[in-house]
C-alpha cells in the first residue's frame, strides 16, 4: 500500500489539531492558536526510520524518529485556526511525506488539560523500505 502523499483538501468550520512527537514538538514551523501537551496511545516514539535527508549517507543512512505501533507517546498537540489549515496541511506533507514513509491519520490524543481531541499524526509505515523494525544498540550505531 503506497500512502498518499498529496495534503488531503480540508475545509474545516473549527481548527483540526496537530499531533508532534519529534522535531515538530519543538519547531513547528507554522502558526497555532493553542499549544498541550498531549499523550497518544497505541503508538511509541522511536528511531526506526533510515533517513538520507537529514543525516547520513545513502551507504550509511541516519536515523530519525518514528511513531511506531504499541506504547505510547508523550508529545505536544498544536490547535490550528480553521483558515491557516490549507497551507499547514501542505507545509506538513512537504516536511513529512517527502519519501511515503508515514501514513497520515486522525488517532485520539489526551490533552494536557484533561479533554480528548482527534489530532493528526504521521505513523511509520512498516512495508516501507525506510523502516528499521526493531534494533539493537549495536544496530542503530
Amino acid at each position: 500500500m503506497i500512502a498518499d502523499m498529496n495534503p488531503p483538501h480540508f475545509e474545516p468550520q473549527e481548527g483540526i489539531w496537530i499531533f508532534g512527537y519529534a522535531s515538530l514538538m519543538w519547531r513547528p514551523g507554522f502558526p497555532y492558536l493553542e499549544a498541550q501537551p498531549a499523550l497518544l496511545r497505541g503508538y511509541h516514539r522511536s528511531l526506526c526510520v533510515y533517513s538520507t535527508r537529514y543525516r547520513g549517507t545513502p551507504e550509511k543512512p541516519g536515523l530519525v524518529m518514528g511513531l511506531d505501533h504499541g506504547g505510547s507517546c508523550k508529545g505536544r498537540a498544536f490547535l490550528l485556526a480553521a483558515d491557516d489549515v490549507p497551507q499547514v496541511m501542505e507545509y506538513l506533507h512537504e516536511r513529512e511525506m517527502d519519501t511515503g514513509i508515514y501514513e497520515p491519520k486522525f488517532l485520539n490524543v489526551r490533552l494536557g488539560d484533561g479533554r480528548h481531541v482527534q489530532a493528526y499524526n504521521f505513523i511509520v509505515r512498516c512495508d516501507h523500505e525506510q523502516y528499521t523494525g526493531k534494533q539493537s544498540i549495536e544496530q542503530a550505531v
